[in-house]
């Protein structure tokens, strides 16, 4: 069994690990295509139709949209720490969280790109690295909280107090209105993906994606999934040239 606790150290929950997996399988030879997917300790059959029309559900907001290659063997914060860094407009905001009344907080996002003479004058990125159908789910979760906590007046206050990204906050308006007032087409949420093609994402992921896609318009985002293309230099290769210039 799993069992779960929050920073308190209080059991939210215990599941069977049995419950936890989740597994999909084709049979290259069945020419149904019929897929059997393993979810929640269920076993469920998907025909060929519906995957199809999942399929081709999600990739109408992949967007090919030129993010900078990562390097093999690249963690995270070491990606967006690099990333931010292309340009001015970039702010990294990993682990910037922001800490509510209590002891919840929530991340804005990995990296925001800010240009007020763009149309899309913030866009917000989520970077993970794909290990799994939930790795995703949580991702997914991730731009929604932080959309859905930005169009709050009262989360949006403690935002603009947060000492740890003062310098980063202050490109906010300092009026929530006047940012909760600006159109879709100046805010996007992008969901970037690495380790990961955009044929080849778990059927729940996408299906995930399509009911976050729906919330997060509603609070008047654009939202699109971007897949990071992978460089043919290791980070390892990277830190041995920086040894050397050293």
């Amino acid at each position: 069994k799993i069992h779960i606790y929050d920073s308190q150290d209080e059991n939210l929950g215990t599941y069977k690990i049995y419950k936890c997996l989740y597994y999909e399988y084709q049979d290259e030879n069945d020419e149904n295509r019929v897929q059997y997917i393993l979810f929640d300790g269920q076993w469920l059959q998907v025909g060929q139709k519906l995957i199809s029309q999942v399929n081709n559900s999600f990739l109408k907001y992949v967007s090919k949209k030129n993010l900078p290659k990562y390097k093999v063997g690249e963690i995270e914060s070491d990606y967006n720490k690099r990333f931010s860094e292309i340009s001015d407009k970039h702010h990294l905001l990993d682990k910037g969280n922001v800490t509510l009344q209590g002891s919840s907080r929530f991340e804005v996002c990995d990296v925001l790109y800010h240009d007020p003479n763009k149309e899309t004058q913030y866009n917000f990125y989520h970077v993970k690295k794909y290990k799994g159908s939930s790795v995703l789910s949580h991702l997914f979760s991730q731009g929604y909280v932080s959309a859905k906590s930005l169009s709050d007046p009262k989360i949006y206050k403690e935002l603009k107090s947060t000492e740890s990204i003062k310098e980063i906050v202050s490109i906010f308006p300092g009026d929530f209105n006047a940012f909760n007032n600006l159109n879709k087409n100046q805010r996007t949420v992008t969901f970037a993906i690495y380790d990961r093609k955009e044929n080849n994402v778990p059927v729940f992921s996408q299906i995930t994606f399509d009911a976050v896609r729906e919330q997060i318009e509603k609070l008047n985002y654009n939202v699109e999934v971007v897949f990071i293309d992978t460089g043919k230099e290791t980070a390892s290769q990277n830190e041995e040239t920086k040894q050397v210039g050293k």
